[in-house]
């Protein structure tokens, strides 16, 4: 919609490291990687240093070897600022007759090129669902709808919403203006599965290129589903005539081609020229002849104009004119329907480049609060908790109160495990009831090795139980540094997902970040978590969100931009994880962090792909930022109460070395008194018996 300024140029980039990695695929540097490494694009150098002057975007058109049941795909490799398609790939699959002369290849295969170059420029389910407004909020163009045909199955759909402009001139054109109550909108394909999501339901659009209709007529509704976009503004003087569903009102849209109506709108002069297009009466698809062709009343099958029976022809005899259904009415001189759009201006899309910006220094909070703790313990509770004697009491106190918290801790675990397995792993999950054991269990044994150390004045143990805290405390610092390590990168980071998969970034989101493989682990299980709570699809038919288009073997633009692919959270992370988080996590989740639901969650996976995940990510963030202090109060009184027991053993072991040293000295000095009596008497003894004076 707003041309390029100067020439168009790309980038020099690294392509997308993870799906690379995943399949065994070099990466290497390259003018527009992602082009050269997944869609095996010839790119020229000079596009990244000279540009392409006066182009709008570039187009590769390929040869691939043949593929049964497939004509050609079409997609786009590289990507603007707003998302807009800026490299265009057309794969062209079928084989080209070498006895055909330009002329005939271009008669026959025009239908391939528009549709394909359509999907290129963004015809797809992924784009429509990835589009936004000037405010960059979504325009939740496409809705989830559950539909019956008239041979019994049922599917589930996306809708273009009544509100979009597609669905606007759709309503126009089949006559649904004074019928809105029944209007919900334009369906996108059903079945077959190979053209889901991405194309026209060939029942009902029929002549429109993007249908499986093999017509290459490009509709006043496909310009407007591509102004939907908000990146063109479609010519419409130079849009195709439709006839079939013409005027055939809501009913033959919402019912799948189940039930037409006699409009008798279009005056005629002739009723031979009220036989319709009997397209499908020379090329019968064995798909519409079984959905549509059923014979069923008011349905007149896949030829619904060849009678007049059929094609609501009437003539007044009172004024000579003769009328019939629009849809029948083969001429379309003088037609001034085809041109005419929806009304009002296109509103362009914004630039989703606005970094998420955060106030990063309460991250810091929970630090400082800790911190804070920290001195407030070193200036008052030393004095009360922390005797420079040490106290036996106070450590025996502790020390019994961390023993009955594991006992407990342990208890529960025990019973979730033998008792109520199926609630308790529902919210704890297996790992988690594991983990709950062993933390119990080794405050049990503190507490029993504690005592024993105090009963028995055992300066091994003390030492022992010593450093067991300290240890403790080591690991309960590390997990608090890295949630804000994390905490903090994420604020900036949090929009590189969405720049690589527009192709601006070819470097994972924690590349070259310290702790690479840390902040990926913390990453995927977040992302999984995400995946958790917000992909159950089994109320809309199950799956994933988006359809690969047939003959698309690259695969990483539609699983970055669907958040219920298997591959969605490995592709974001970099992560080789595959733990998931228990069910009950989501409920925690909902309770805990205010403006997350589930609910919504689930119902906005699809529509806000990637960006919901974006979204999500945030509001952990929020939640963490929101509760600093809380966090860090509580960190700080749990590191407290195990640095008092440390501070006392240490203490207390320092005294009994000290009165063990005391003790020594003083047996010493006895034994050299008692050794120097014993002289003096052995002395005086002599001295008696050499004595010859009277006595």
């Amino acid at each position: 919609m707003v041309p390029v300024e100067g020439p168009l140029s790309f980038d020099v980039s690294t392509p997308y490291e993870n799906p690379l990695a995943e399949k065994g695929w070099p990466v290497e540097a390259a003018c527009a990687a992602d082009c050269v490494s997944y869609s095996n694009v010839a790119v020229d150098s000079s596009y990244c240093s000279a540009g392409a002057s006066g182009a709008d975007a570039v187009l590769s058109v390929l040869k691939p070897p043949p593929m049964q049941g497939v004509a050609g795909t079409g997609a786009s490799c590289a990507n603007d600022q707003n998302g807009r398609p800026s490299w265009l790939v057309f794969d062209w699959i079928e084989p080209i007759p070498a006895a055909e002369t330009e002329a005939e290849l271009l008669q026959r295969a025009r239908a391939l090129i528009r549709h394909e170059l359509l999907h290129a420029l963004g015809f797809t389910q992924r784009h429509f669902m990835a589009a936004t407004d000037s405010s960059s909020a979504a325009k939740r163009l496409l809705e989830k709808r559950r539909v019956y045909d008239l041979d019994g199955d049922e599917d589930s759909v996306w809708f273009f919403s009544p509100a979009s402009r597609a669905a606007t001139a759709a309503a126009a054109y089949f006559g649904c203006d004074g019928e809105s109550a029944a209007w919900e909108g334009l369906p996108l394909m059903g079945l077959p599965e190979m053209g889901r999501a991405s194309h026209w339901e060939t029942r009902i659009m029929r002549d429109d290129v993007m249908s499986y209709g093999f017509r290459d007529t490009v509709s006043a509704i496909t310009l407007a589903a591509m102004e939907d976009l908000g990146w063109y503004v479609g010519n419409y003087s130079g849009a195709g005539c439709m006839l079939w569903g013409r005027e055939q009102g809501c009913t033959f849209v919402t019912t799948r081609c189940g039930n037409g109506t006699d409009d008798s709108s279009a005056a005629t002069a002739t009723a031979d020229d009220c036989q319709g297009d009997a397209f499908w009466g020379v090329q019968v698809d064995a798909y519409l002849a079984e959905k549509c062709g059923r014979g069923l009343s008011p349905w007149r099958g896949l030829s619904p104009c060849d009678s007049l029976e059929k094609n609501g022809f009437i003539y007044s005899a009172a004024s000579g004119e003769r009328f019939c259904n629009a849809q029948c009415h083969t001429p379309i001189e003088g037609r001034d329907d085809c041109g005419v759009g929806p009304a009002g201006g296109v509103e362009a899309a914004s630039s989703k480049d606005a970094s998420y910006v955060e106030e990063n220094w309460k991250t810091f909070l929970w630090l400082g609060v800790w911190v804070a703790g920290v001195f407030f313990a070193s200036a008052f509770l030393r004095a009360f908790a922390c005797p420079s004697t040490g106290s036996v009491a106070i450590t025996s106190l502790l020390s019994v109160v961390l023993g009955l918290i594991g006992a407990c801790a342990a208890g529960a675990a025990g019973y979730g495990f033998f008792f109520a397995f199926e609630f308790v792993s529902s919210f704890a999950g297996k790992p988690s009831l594991y983990i709950l054991a062993a933390i119990g269990g080794v405050l049990v044994a503190l507490m029993l090795v504690t005592l024993v150390a105090l009963c028995c004045k055992s300066r091994c143990l003390v030492l022992l139980v010593f450093l067991w805290y300290i240890l403790l405390i080591l690991l309960e610092a590390a997990v608090v540094v890295v949630a804000l390590y994390w905490g903090y990168l994420v604020t900036s980071v949090t929009n590189d997902t969405v720049q690589t998969l527009r192709g601006s970034d070819g470097d994972g989101k924690w590349d070259g970040q310290f702790g690479e493989e840390v902040l990926q682990e913390i990453e995927g299980m977040m992302c999984r978590t995400y995946q958790l709570c917000c992909s159950d699809l089994a109320a809309d038919g199950g799956g994933s969100c988006l359809s690969v288009h047939e003959g698309q073997t690259v695969d990483v633009a539609v699983v970055m931009a669907d958040p219920g692919s298997d591959n969605f959270c490995a592709y974001v992370s970099g992560s080789s994880q595959t733990v998931k988080p228990a069910e009950g996590t989501c409920d925690v989740l909902e309770w805990a962090i205010s403006g997350f639901s589930v609910s919504s969650c689930q119902e906005n996976l699809c529509t806000f792909g990637i960006d919901g995940y974006e979204q999500f990510v945030r509001q952990v963030v929020d939640f963490m930022h929101d509760n600093a202090i809380i966090f860090g109060a509580v960190g700080a009184f749990v590191v407290l109460f195990q640095a008092v027991l440390a501070a006392n053993l240490w203490t207390l072991r320092r005294v009994w070395a000290k009165d063990s040293r005391a003790v020594s000295p003083d047996m010493a000095t006895t034994t050299i008194r008692v050794k120097s009596l014993r002289r003096n008497w052995t002395r005086s003894a002599r001295s008696m018996d050499n004595y010859s004076g009277p006595v």
